[in-house]
């Protein structure tokens, strides 16, 4: 969800909140283990928080850059316990309306992830920084 905050001429400052839940395989949704626990069941969640700064380029079509992170969980029956994991990232993306009413956009995110849980305030493996990419493309609609 973005909630626009100031808008003037052609710049835009709005901030986003956007929930997420996921259940599967404890090695994609919880992080452990690789294909050791393959088998058993994993379930994260987490709530992303940021603000993004667009710029119109041209009318229907809106370049954007942004800061955001992530706070959740993640939970392994395997490992026992559910872990608080983290990230911060930068994003850049653009968004171009196709109608009044429907908007393509592509968004591409970079950052490091952090698990205090597996060492305080230590990154997700210990001896480099995790990096953390995401690449989003999509099609909204007003509802």
């Amino acid at each position: 969800m973005r909630i626009h905050l100031y808008g003037e001429g052609d710049l835009d400052l709005a901030a986003f909140i956007t929930p997420a839940f996921a259940i599967g395989e404890a090695a994609a949704t919880a992080g452990e283990g690789g294909t050791v626990l393959a088998g058993d069941l994993g379930i994260g969640s987490r709530l992303e928080l940021g603000a993004r700064l667009g710029f119109r380029a041209m009318e229907g079509l809106t370049l954007l850059v942004g800061a955001g992170g992530h706070v959740g969980f993640v939970y392994a029956e395997a490992a026992g316990a559910a872990e608080v994991i983290g990230a911060a990232f930068l994003q850049a993306g653009i968004e171009g309306l196709i109608s009044r009413d429907t908007m393509l956009f592509a968004l591409i995110d970079g950052g490091i992830g952090f698990a205090p849980s597996r060492g305080a305030g230590f990154p997700l493996f210990r001896e480099s920084v995790p990096p953390l990419l995401r690449i989003s493309l999509g099609v909204a609609y007003l509802l």
